[in-house]
């Protein structure tokens, strides 16, 4: 069953006040710049839409998981106040422990929408953080 479904049958109404975060994150200050970028093209991209949305962003490595940014997502999150979170790459929201988010968020019935599938090598990764 879907959770329309569900919440039918036991007579749940949906949050309506439930917004779709954009969260873009770049690992270094040195890439301020990106980030400013990341965000004026997820500003683009959520509002064509149509629907409410925020936007938070983080400076940091993809495997620190104490991240200002990422603990404010989490905490909305598992708030019921997320519906959808954007992201456009996959390793934008962590380098590892993806599919944990990915599951808390759908406990939550909130969905992670991932921009681009690109995949980058392990090594490509793995330099990208420790630089």
């Amino acid at each position: 069953y879907s959770h329309e479904q569900l919440n039918q049958v036991m007579n749940v109404k949906p949050n309506l006040d439930r917004i779709v975060i954009g969260y873009c994150r770049v690992s270094s200050n040195k890439q301020k710049d990106d980030l400013e970028r990341q965000i004026e093209n997820m500003k683009l991209y959520l509002t064509a839409q149509g629907k409410p949305f925020e936007i938070i962003s983080d400076i940091g490595s993809g495997i620190n998981y104490k991240k200002k940014g990422l603990k404010e997502l989490m905490k909305r999150i598992s708030q019921n106040k997320v519906d959808k979170v954007v992201v456009f790459y996959k390793d934008r929201l962590l380098r590892f422990g993806f599919e944990l988010v990915e599951y808390i968020a759908s406990l939550y019935d909130c969905d992670i929408e991932i921009i681009d599938h690109t995949e980058k090598t392990e090594q490509q990764e793995l330099v990208e953080d420790l630089v």
